[in-house]
């Protein structure tokens, strides 16, 4: 409940336009998974990557700093049994860091 309350500050105290902001709804999201909360993760989530999209289009963040927003959208599917969205997710965190072992073993757990 208290990492839920500092990420709620967080994004208020975020700009919404600011690149910031990709790594706050991450966080958020990453709270809401832990709560089991998934549904809010996914939102969450899906809106960063949304935004990682555009900066990565105008080159003003690089894929290197969200691979593991890839991976926590990856586990965020799983467990909201979207498998398909899981591999492609862990398939893009992997494209970027061939080693990365969380999403390695992401894609294990995937029948």
């Amino acid at each position: 409940e208290e990492a839920l309350r500092l990420a709620n500050q967080a994004v208020q105290a975020t700009p919404e336009s600011s690149p910031a902001m990709i790594h706050v709804l991450d966080t958020r999201a990453w709270v809401y998974y832990h709560m089991g909360r998934y549904n809010e993760a996914e939102k969450d989530a899906v809106d960063g990557e949304r935004m990682a999209g555009n900066l990565l289009k105008e080159g003003l963040l690089f894929e290197e700093d969200i691979k593991d927003h890839y991976y926590h959208l990856g586990e965020i599917y799983r467990h909201l049994n979207k498998l398909e969205l899981a591999r492609q997710m862990f398939q893009k965190a992997l494209r970027i860091d061939r080693n990365f072992n969380e999403a390695l073993e992401g894609l294990r757990k995937l029948p």
